[in-house]
């Protein structure tokens, strides 16, 4: 008889099963993490939330002679409220009992599935407000830029994810949605996503919103008041229920329209300049600045651009490296804040004093008589072997008065080298 091999002995040797479970996907929060830290929280119940200021100064300065002249009258202050209210947002997640069974105990498992699914419930929950947290109100993620069967190009696929259901608007959001699509792939690189079916009608330039009521979200959706919603200028339209043409010079975030062009140390302290002519020449608080990859490598290019080197001068056998390990981490002194969700070809720089959120529930489990875990109802009435969970939370973001900031915009986007 011939001695066994490997084939005959296969039965008999152990799998191994890396315990290391690696994620194949992004889960950032900064934009959400910075405001939950800097900003301020108020507590708050279902009525609206109440954003008072002094808008406009009173008073009448004026030269006389103080002899008996008549010094004429004066006036009072302009007093105005801004008014919001809270969103409920929520996160769904299942889990199979053959699953959580399968994967109970050391022995069975690198991982326990339903305590997994917990935690990645919440890491994405988080990424999820935090891609709304950009938004300008209506809960637009992005535009269409390209139609391909069933792959769709937008400006920033990092808004996205796997099994997302968003609502395809025509530009402009005054019509109901087109219907409901989940996304079934998104590509970071090519800046595509896939959806499962586009809505009948979808063309290009077509809004991408978060998943409103179902699917049922009508015309001009409302949704978290983001940081496109609070940095705009413009002397039309609405904050906070204040008409912008009542105040036309009070209600707007000072503004540099790049215009195609690639940003500069001039553009930066010309952005600076425009906030100093608003709020004064020693204004100074605290700031940061919130940029996508394509911008802060715009703004280390713009300081590469101006390095010397002089290469017989250098000791040694090699070359001087062009490029640090790292790219800058200041704007022009202001603390540079990456997100992989900030809007492409734009810089904001946020004052954090003047943001805050209105929260009337934190982020946490919906329970109903402290239950958590809800099951699932088949077709025949039995139940399902597996159950539900939902994180939600109910709150708004806010910015106190809009001239406390700065954005640039129209920036030259760096595509052309694969940003």
């Amino acid at each position: 008889m011939a001695p066994p091999s490997n084939v005959q002995s296969i039965a008999l040797q152990l799998e191994k099963v890396r315990k290391t479970v690696p994620t194949a996907y992004e889960q950032e929060h900064i934009w959400l993490d910075l405001i939950d830290k800097r900003g301020d929280v108020l507590d708050v119940s279902s009525r609206n939330i109440r954003l008072p200021q002094l808008i406009r100064p009173g008073g009448k300065f004026s030269q006389g002679t103080g002899d008996f002249d008549d010094m004429g009258r004066g006036s009072g202050s302009t007093w105005e409220v801004g008014t919001l209210s809270t969103l409920q947002f929520r996160f769904a997640f299942e889990v199979s009992k053959l699953a959580e069974y399968a994967t109970k105990g050391n022995d069975k498992a690198v991982e326990d599935v339903a305590v997994r699914e917990v935690a990645e419930a919440m890491k994405m929950f988080k990424r999820a407000l935090d891609c709304v947290a950009w938004t300008n109100g209506t809960g637009q993620l992005d535009s269409i830029t390209s139609i391909s069967g069933n792959v769709i190009g937008v400006n920033n696929p990092n808004l996205f994810y796997f099994n997302q259901d968003i609502q395809v608007y025509p530009t402009g959001l005054a019509s109901a949605s087109r219907g409901l699509a989940t996304v079934t792939a998104v590509d970071p690189l090519l800046k595509t996503i896939t959806l499962n079916a586009l809505p009948a009608g979808t063309i290009v330039t077509d809004a991408l919103v978060i998943n409103i009521s179902q699917g049922a979200g009508g015309a001009n959706p409302v949704s978290l008041e983001g940081l496109l919603y609070n940095h705009v200028d413009s002397q039309s339209g609405t904050w906070n229920n204040l008409s912008r043409s009542s105040y036309p010079e009070a209600l707007k975030t000072p503004h540099v329209a790049a215009g195609g062009a690639t940003i500069t140390p001039a553009l930066r302290r010309l952005g600076e300049f425009k906030l100093r002519r608003v709020l004064g020449a020693n204004f100074n608080e605290p700031m940061f600045a919130l940029m996508n990859v394509d911008q802060l490598a715009a703004w280390e290019n713009a300081g590469i651009t101006v390095a010397t080197v002089i290469q017989n001068q250098l000791s040694g056998d090699s070359s001087q490296d062009m490029l640090k390990k790292k790219p800058p981490k200041t704007f022009g002194g202001i603390d540079i804040e990456l997100s992989i969700h900030a809007t492409i070809a734009r810089i904001d720089v946020v004052l954090p004093k003047h943001w805050g959120r209105g929260v009337t529930k934190e982020v946490g489990f919906f329970e109903e008589g402290g239950q958590t875990v809800f099951p699932i109802y088949g077709p025949s009435g039995g139940l399902v072997a597996g159950y539900i969970s939902y994180l939600d939370v109910v709150f708004n973001m806010f910015m106190d008065q809009p001239r406390y900031g700065i954005f640039w915009d129209g920036l030259a986007s760096l595509s052309s080298l694969g940003y």
